[in-house]
């Protein structure tokens, strides 16, 4: 098989400098048909071949195309290149290898050939198909030229002439089994995409095509388009075409293909749609443009136009030579870290009108910040000022000056009205960390070395979650590596709409701004935020938004009347009065940018609807100046009586849903509320005023609106229905849902509002449950379910937003105090199984691992989402049901207690006769897992026993070492007050003390607790404990040079406490809590499986060891552990701790018969600092290690750099000694004792100190070994 993989393939191709190997290959046409229809070209394109489907295979004499490029008939159609024979296989591979279609597809102005060849004439195709023997090459050539032609085809013809060829090349069944893989320049992407969207629609034809697609790479192809302005010269400079003016073009130039691919243009909108709708199980890598094309100095295809933004999409930027790859491997990592909506919000974040934001770029604190490294900007202003526009602006214009490989870009924009990734911390720091990953390769280990031992507990997001905290630290400690050789440059928007983390956030981003500079890193921060209620930090460079946008203001308004005036006409009389009408809004609009956007929507909105200019200039004065007023007056002035009803129900939906919804489940949403749901509960069909098709639902959002909520559509396809600015959120949330809710037009006072704003929300949410309750009742959804399962309504609208989130609505119901009492009518005490296969999702996913088995009942989804009134209510009607377990065999308490529902564990203990009983191991490690000292102390005095060394005991106490954050020991110290012994063993026969001393990150307080409580300071760690630490480098010694070792095989048990305690890496905890350990009476030189703590510590911490031998360690210990502290300590190069033990009287010979002794592991490690205080203190030069030779035997094979050379002189000048039986020496030797290639000692007259006296040595020419290789190899030379 060959070594590199295609995309690995494609990359080293396109990166390097240096062309492929030029050979004579045989190619010929492909068995396809021509092109339908045959685009017009002119005479000096027409290749004049015949078609092969015309010409039976056998009889084929293929033309010969292996000459240069220039030499290639430039024809049309499908064909094969390069049938590599045997000779030219790779090796180790056979001709059959690879039984695949790799089919390459040519840009715009490219050709079949021409676009893979390199000026000298080389096709890189002929490497591709010897490196994937088997696999057949084919090259398709259509009339893509844009100059100098009269040809016609489009993207339509030029995808069904593909398609028709590649037919006729896969007619029998063996070729039809064989998998396509499409390699697409350019315009090549999207004739490839229209093909496989039109196989799809003619599957009768087509069929085996498209089913035989499995990946496509995408190199620089403009999915959303290029600059058209600009894209000719663009494109010129790209097949170096010299332009000498615009006229070049005139005339002749192909402007409808040009055109084609203009930025985000219709039909690129469709096929890109339209593919990712159809085509979702091919695998996509899109290879993206780096570097800059001369002349014009841009980017043909810009980094956003270059991928298509789907799942798993494999993005490779290609630029120098030190472009790092995303590879396989780090697929699952940057998998995990992602989701859905990462970059949803930056790319619908409004960009900047022409001719507004650009006073930034001379703004006193932008310069001063763009010039100085580690600055934080803070960009401030009131809600609707423009904040978000502005830094969409400063982002795109950080771009465009963007050095590859040098800079990068991280950006994070909050969502306040997205999903909970999208406006909370966690969700940042994955997106900042995802982004960092992507672009600097240096620092994937450290983040791959995190996920991977999570991957130990099982898949992402399933197994486990990324939590915050270590999403914080890592991002911490990546970004500060990242900046010492990268400039990178972080932008947060909307820093208020992360809630409740804002404030704290603000001080991160302070600190961290802070950590740079003291690293001399290069770094800028750049925030935006409203001035409450986060605040900005003291020291910063800070932009009031609304001091500066007046002139934006204007700008904006006086292109939208221009613009209205052109388009909709107007008599030159009566543009004076729209005139002042626009003057008008710029002066009352308070520097506000969303108050002007709202009112000149409005303006329009009359005049189309053939309002006089003065009764438009009256209306504009009776718009209050506030944005919540203004959003009153439209719920309440604008929006027509008829849709209020409605009003109020999308409002609560775009408010309140956990998710943002699309149109589609808006509809059925809607569709399914008490008030218009059918009332028989069969069908959506039924329902009253069921709006039919999206199209109507757009229209109608609009109007039930007042133009507050917008439909988002996105480019790969979906929409999301959501609210303009988030400050309509804000303001709902707030009251103004009060305002929607009264249904008559006169009834708006506010005396007569009644409810509070807490009441309408919970109300809100009791709505919302009980319409996702109806769709899971609807008797065609049930019907569907029970036939086919969860298959059988996963594509159902709105459905899986039901299932997911019905509990979560009636959770905040509950909470807001609206009782949900009647769900045990509704649903009954043992809902439908509809109603339970998504339970866990909402809320438990943190918890994942901890749900073996589906939920059973009523009460114990109650107990999972905190519904106390749900709960109360199963007891009243079924008090057994409180012991009633689900399929994992866990009662209701169990999740109350997991969750930390504190009131509804008293609700479920009052209810239970047997409290004490029931509140098992499980249960109460539950809830010390939680960390949750009320419910601990609540299952404590309802009968929980803690006390001695009991199982419960061990694994509780064990269970809150686990749990313990930031050193909080109290609930630790809660548990051995209440009589738990810390020496009690739980699981794994596993103790407190060694958990803590075990634990990835080690706090001293829990260890000093333990201690002063009575923990052995002598105890004993498991094997099996010590096999699942991280640690283990830091207990096993060094074995490469002890082969015949059989004296270190794990006992049991293993390890002490003091001798892991001696392992930690962190130096200073180490010597913390082996002091801690000592003080309380552990043995310095208690033995184990893995050596002493002097013999463990002598391989880290010089420190710890001094620690030890004040407290009676022997420094000459060979216990348990075969080698001595000084040999760990010289095996691990550690010269302070080998300094130390000598002058404490270390023997430097000392080792046991068959280990190397201390100078032989540091000649191995090539260290000749270290090798000298070894011979300084006498260390022996020819003290043998058994059957390892003596010390130059550790030497490396050849060739031997000059520091080895000079090494294994300074041994052989401190008396190295020949002996008879030695291994033969390598070629360090052989250059030091010129004229010989191999030689043995025989037993001649010793070698003195000098190595001028090495004429006694007898030379063998039969030996053929060198030292490094054959350690233990004795009896190789025993003749």
């Amino acid at each position: 098989m060959p070594k590199d993989s295609l995309i690995d393939g494609i990359k080293r191709r396109f990166q390097s400098r240096s062309p492929a190997r030029k050979r004579a290959v045989t190619e010929g046409p492909s068995t396809g048909a021509p092109q339908a229809p045959e685009p017009s070209i002119d005479a000096t394109q027409s290749s004049g071949l015949p078609s092969i489907a015309q010409i039976p295979a056998e009889s084929v004499s293929p033309p010969d195309c292996s000459g240069p490029s220039d030499t290639y008939p430039e024809k049309y159609g499908l064909f094969r290149v390069g049938i590599p024979t045997a000779d030219s296989l790779a090796e180790d591979s056979r001709p059959d290898t690879n039984s695949i279609d790799i089919v390459v597809v040519h840009g715009l102005n490219g050709t079949s050939h021409g676009t893979w060849t390199h000026e000298n004439g080389n096709l890189w195709l002929e490497d591709l198909a010897k490196d994937f023997p088997g696999a057949r090459v084919f090259t398709y050539g259509y009339a893509s030229e844009i100059y100098f032609t009269r040809g016609t085809g489009n993207i339509g013809t030029f995808s069904l002439g593909l398609l028709n060829d590649l037919k006729g090349g896969r007619i029998s069944k063996t070729d039809q089994a064989r998998p396509i893989i499409f390699i697409c320049h350019s315009m090549g992407g999207i004739v490839v995409k229209n093909a496989l969207i039109t196989a799809k629609l003619d599957d009768r034809d087509f069929g085996t095509i498209t089913k035989s697609v499995v990946g496509i790479a995408f190199l620089a192809t403009p999915h959303r388009g290029s600059s058209q302005a600009e894209f000719p010269a663009l494109l010129a400079s790209a097949v170096n075409i010299t332009l000498t003016g615009t006229s070049r073009y005139v005339g002749s130039m192909r402007s409808d293909l040009i055109k084609s691919l203009e930025k985000d243009s219709e039909g690129l909108n469709d096929i890109s749609t339209n593919f990712r709708n159809q085509m979702r199980d091919i695998k996509i890598a899109s290879f993206t443009e780096q570097d800059k094309m001369p002349p014009a100095n841009k980017l043909i295809v810009d980094g956003f136009s270059g991928i298509m933004g789907i799942p798993d999409e494999r993005i490779v930027p290609m630029h120098g030579s030190e472009s790092k790859v995303t590879t396989l491997e780090d697929l699952s990592c940057l998998r995990s870290l992602s989701f859905l909506e990462i970059n949803y919000r930056r790319q619908e974040a409004d960009q900047a009108y022409e001719n507004t934001c650009a006073w930034i770029l001379k703004n006193a604190a932008y310069i001063e910040w763009l010039e100085k490294n580690c600055e934080l900007l803070w960009i401030q202003g009131s809600p609707g000022s423009g904040k978000s526009t502005l830094m969409s602006f400063i982002y795109n214009e950080a771009h465009k000056n963007f050095i590859p490989g040098r800079e990068v870009f991280l950006a994070y924009f909050f969502h306040g009205r997205g999903t909970i990734l999208q406006k909370t911390r966690v969700g940042m720091f994955r997106t900042l960390l995802h982004q960092l990953y992507d672009q600097v390769h240096f620092i994937r280990p450290q983040i791959r070395k995190v996920f991977e031992e999570k991957e130990k507990f099982g898949s992402a997001g399933t197994g486990w979650e990324w939590h915050v905290k270590e999403c914080e630290s890592l991002f911490s400690e990546v970004i500060v590596c990242a900046a010492r050789s990268r400039t990178i440059t972080l932008f947060v928007d909307a820093l208020d709409e992360a809630g409740a983390d804002g404030s704290e956030l603000a001080s991160y981003f302070h600190e961290l701004n802070a950590k740079l500079r003291a690293r001399n890193c290069n770094a800028r921060i750049c925030i935006s935020c409203r001035k409450y209620p986060v605040i900005a930090p003291n020291i910063c460079l800070k932009v009031y938004v609304e001091k500066e946008n007046t002139r934006d203001i204007k700008t904006y308004v006086d292109q939208r009347f221009d613009s209205e005036i052109q388009s909709h006409g107007m008599a030159n009389s009566a543009q004076k009065d729209f005139k002042k009408l626009q003057m008008a809004v710029v002066e009352r609009s308070q520097n506000t940018f969303q108050w002007a956007c709202l009112v000149v929507r409005l303006i329009f909105k009359l005049r189309r609807d053939g309002q006089p200019l003065d009764y438009i200039m009256k209306e504009l004065n009776k718009v209050p100046q506030g944005l919540d007023e203004v959003y009153e007056h439209i719920l309440t002035k604008v929006v027509e009586f008829q849709y209020r009803p409605k009003t109020l129900l999308l409002m609560q939906w775009v408010c309140l849903a956990n998710n943002p919804l699309s149109v589609e489940s808006i509809r059925f949403a809607m569709a399914s509320d008490d008030a218009y749901v059918d009332e028989l509960g069969q069908s959506y069909s039924n329902s009253k005023d069921f709006v039919r098709s999206d199209k109507d639902m757009e229209t109608l959002i609009i109007s039930m609106s007042g133009g507050l909520v917008e439909t988002i559509h996105y480019k790969y396809g979906g929409s999301r229905v959501q609210f303009i600015h988030q400050s309509i959120n804000d303001f709902l949330l707030s009251g103004g849902l009060n305002l929607v809710q009264h249904p008559g037009p006169t009834t708006w006072d506010e005396n007569d509002i009644s409810s509070s704003a807490d009441n309408i929300i919970g109300q809100s949410h009791d709505r919302l449950c009980k319409a996702c309750i109806n769709c899971l009742k609807l008797g065609d959804i049930v019907l569907a379910y029970d036939v086919d399962g969860y298959g059988g309504i996963i594509n159902r609208p709105f459905v899986r937003y039901a299932q997911h989130y019905w509990s979560f609505h009636a959770e905040r119901a509950n909470s807001y105090k609206i009782s949900q009492q009647y769900l045990s009518q509704r649903l009954g005490l043992r809902p439908h199984q509809l109603f339970l296969e998504n339970i866990s999702i909402p809320t438990m996913n943190l918890f994942a691992f901890e749900v073996d088995g589906l939920i059973s009942s009523l009460l114990h989804i109650a107990a999972i989402e905190n519904i106390s009134s749900v709960a109360i209510e199963v007891l009243k009607i079924d008090p057994s049901m409180v012991n009633y377990q689900d399929s994992a065999n866990r009662k209701p308490l169990y999740y109350a207690v997991l969750f930390g529902h504190a009131a509804l564990v008293e609700v479920l203990l009052d209810a239970d006769d047997t409290t004490s009983a029931n509140i098992d191991t499980e249960v109460f490690r539950a809830a010390v897992r939680g960390g949750n000292k009320l419910i601990v102390r609540q299952l404590l005095g309802y009968g929980a026993d803690v006390r001695g060394e009991t199982l419960m005991a061990g694994n509780a106490l064990i269970t809150a070492v686990k749990s313990i954050s930031a050193g909080d020991v109290s609930l630790i110290k809660l548990l051995l007050d209440h009589g738990a012994n810390a020496n009690a063993r739980g699981d794994n026969n596993n103790t407190a003390i060694a958990e803590a001393i075990t634990s990835l990150v080690v706090h001293t307080a829990v260890i000093k607790l333990l201690l002063e409580n009575g923990a052995n300071p002598n105890s004993r760690l498991d094997s099996a404990i010590v096999g699942q630490k991280l640690c283990l480098d830091g207990l096993y010694g060094p074995k490469e040079l002890s082969f015949d070792n059989n004296s270190v095989e794990p006992l049991e048990p293993c390890a002490t406490v003091l001798q892991f305690a001696a392992s930690l890496k962190d130096e200073h905890t180490a010597f913390i809590v082996t002091k801690l350990l000592l003080e309380k009476g552990a043995h310095a030189n208690e033995r184990g499986t893995y050596g002493t703590a002097i013999q463990i510590a002598s391989r880290r911490h010089v420190s710890v060891v001094e620690l030890l031998h004040q407290n009676g360690a022997n420094v000459n210990d060979l216990a348990g552990n075969p080698l001595t502290p000084l040999q760990e300590a010289s095996s691990q190069g550690n010269l302070a701790v080998v300094e130390f033990l000598l002058e404490k009287g270390a023997c430097v010979n000392l080792g046991n018969e068959g280990y190397p002794p201390a100078l032989q592991f540091a000649s191995d490690r090539q260290d000749a600092k270290l090798v000298k205080v070894l011979l300084d203190n006498g260390a022996n030069v020819n003290t043998p290690a058994g059957t390892y030779g003596m010390v130059l035997q550790t030497l490396p094979s050849r060739p031997s750099p000059p520091e080895v050379r000079q090494l294994a002189a300074q041994l052989l000048q401190n008396g190295m000694e020949p002996k008879e039986r030695q291994l033969s020496y390598n070629s360090v030797v052989r250059e030091i004792v010129p004229g010989a290639p191999w030689f043995r000692y025989n037993s001649g007259p010793e070698l003195t100190s000098s190595a001028d006296n090495l004429n006694d040595i007898t030379l063998s020419d039969d030996d053929d070994s060198s030292i490094g290789g054959n350690y233990g190899d004795s009896d190789a030379d025993s003749s």
